[in-house]
């Protein structure tokens, strides 16, 4: 199954509004971006990619490894540093939407916390398929938190809601599979779970537009038994990294 682009990834992530960039980070960003515009740079950078290797087989699911998406829903900031090695930073709110503090305290994914954080986090209201076990779900998250870390330099932030979301999209890629997987009777379960916006509150409150409509797109070609449009659900969501397969 094809991956997201990195453009759907982006488009994902602003309407998610999740990750707020420092003028810093910003600069960076467009320092490398300028950097690609030369040829020369281009090239390395292919040939680097191509020295990688593209293929992967197909793994089992629910394997734990592989590359992150949510990254479907997500991206860490790189960090100016914190006075302890402690996840919890005790600092609060989006910069991004308001000077006014929220509920969601910024987390610095590169502590040695992180994990322990991270099953605290797990949402005491979220209900997975037969199959799929909330160890399953926590293993995962910390393997995603983990790497948005890595991925931001060893030196990540995020908000804690941020979390909570990824469980959420954990749940829903789990459902996914579900339904996958299932007989018509599993098929009802998954889609009356799928249709029904109380079952992830985190992700329907940071919607800011598209992406839970997208589920529902998902949902109402699940109900008539459109397998190929549930596989493209699948995609959307990055299911494969979430769910730490290879494709």
């Amino acid at each position: 199954m094809k991956p997201s682009s990195d453009e759907e990834l982006d488009d994902r992530i602003r309407r998610l509004g999740l990750v707020s960039l420092t003028k810093e980070v910003q600069d960076l960003l467009d320092e490398q971006a300028t950097s690609l515009q030369d040829p020369h740079v281009r090239e390395d950078a292919e040939r680097q990619l191509d020295g990688r290797g593209r293929k992967r087989g197909l793994k089992k699911r629910w394997h734990v490894g592989g590359a992150v998406a949510l990254a479907s829903l997500s991206v860490a900031v790189p960090a100016a540093g914190t006075a302890l090695w402690l996840a919890r930073t005790g600092e609060f709110g989006d910069p991004s939407r308001s000077t006014e503090e929220d509920s969601s305290e910024w987390i610095d994914l590169t502590a040695p916390d992180v994990p322990e954080v991270v099953d605290d986090s797990y949402p005491a209201y979220l209900d997975l398929p037969p199959g799929a076990s909330p160890s399953d779900a926590v293993e995962d998250v910390q393997r995603i938190m983990g790497r948005l870390g890595v991925d931001a330099g060893g030196s990540g932030i995020a908000q804690d809601g941020l979390i909570v979301s990824t469980y959420e999209g954990w749940a829903i890629c789990s459902w996914f599979d579900y339904w996958l997987d299932g007989d018509d009777a599993a098929k009802a379960v998954a889609v009356d779970w799928l249709g029904d916006v109380a079952n992830y509150p985190a992700i329907t409150a940071l919607d800011s537009g598209g992406v839970v409509d997208g589920l529902h797109k998902s949902v109402s070609s699940a109900r008539d038994g459109d397998s190929a449009a549930v596989e493209r659900g699948y995609a959307f969501w990055d299911c494969y990294g979430v769910m730490g397969e290879e494709h």
